[in-house]
């Protein structure tokens, strides 16, 4: 089987029974910015996707998980990992030019979940956003 990337996992699990999904397009968040103020963290995201498949059949949260360990994570540079118990949680960047161009938050284990924020980042406004939250 070939290896797949972010995109694809989630264009294969967003219709699966039970699954909570959430996209946030390109163009709705253009629509959005007047209302968000003059957050340069928040006017610099592009696009959100969300997958939760812990409301799932196991079958399904089960193939999530093995395809999940076949990512191409080529371009993208790991932020942090942590394995607890029977979950491992990776959070991983995709950088151009000294800027965030992509987040994803990726669980994998009893209660898998895809998060993947497309943007426009600077490190600066990036670390802005962590101390905020």
């Amino acid at each position: 089987m070939k290896a797949e990337n972010y995109a694809s996992l989630y264009r294969s699990f967003n219709q699966a029974a039970g699954v909570e999904q959430v996209s946030i397009s390109r163009l709705a968040m253009m629509l959005m910015k007047p209302f968000m103020g003059d957050d340069p963290v928040a006017s610099s995201i592009q696009s959100i996707q969300v997958l939760d498949l812990s409301s799932c059949s196991d079958e399904v949260r089960l193939s999530f998980n093995k395809r999940a360990a076949r990512i191409n994570e080529r371009g993208f540079e790991t932020l942090m990992q942590v394995k607890e118990e029977e979950e491992f949680v990776r959070i991983l960047v995709k950088t151009k030019q000294d800027r965030i161009r992509e987040l994803v938050i990726l669980i994998t284990g009893g209660d898998p979940v895809l998060v993947r924020i497309k943007g426009n980042l600077s490190m600066d406004e990036a670390q802005k956003m962590a101390q905020k939250y």
